[in-house]
Parts: structure tokens; C-alpha cells; sequence
């Protein structure tokens, strides 16, 4: 079942949000967070593969109804927008 922004902003408040570029399978990236894959993760957020959203991305969400996928990675949420 998607998530709605609703559910994800509490987690962006508290900086536990991460976006998942298109492209990147969203399970291997939560596999590699849960364990503990440093030299992958690291890659991923130097090449911005996986970044936490922007103010612009935000704000948008919050004006328009956009769905996610998203898994919980404790503490992290990693989402992606499902594209129309």
C-alpha cells in the first residue's frame, strides 16, 4: 500500500527521511542501510542516489496529493514518489 506524505513528514521533521532515486532498487538500498553497508550507502549519498528531500520537494508535497513507496529502515524511512 503506498504512503501518503502525511505518514513521511514526521520523518523528514526529525531528519530520518532519505529519497531513493528511480532506478535504484529500493529494497537493495534498505538492505544495504539495515546492514550497516557502509562502503554502498556511502557511494549512494555522494552520488545523491540517496539524499534527504529537498525544501522546494517539500513544499510541493504538501500542496499536491503525490504517493510514495517507502520502508522503514529503523531509524530511517527510505521513500521514493510513485510516478504517474
Amino acid at each position: 500500500m503506498p504512503a501518503t506524505w502525511a505518514a513521511l513528514e514526521p520523518h523528514a521533521r526529525r531528519q530520518g527521511l532519505f529519497l531513493v532515486r528511480e532506478g535504484l532498487d529500493l529494497a537493495e538500498v534498505a538492505a544495504a542501510v539495515a546492514a550497516d553497508d557502509q562502503a554502498k550507502v556511502k557511494v549512494w549519498i555522494d552520488d545523491e542516489s540517496l539524499r534527504r528531500p529537498t525544501l522546494d520537494e517539500v513544499t510541493t508535497w504538501q500542496d499536491e496529493p503525490v504517493a510514495f513507496y517507502a520502508v522503514i529502515v529503523q531509524p530511517f524511512v527510505l521513500c521514493r514518489p510513485i510516478a504517474d
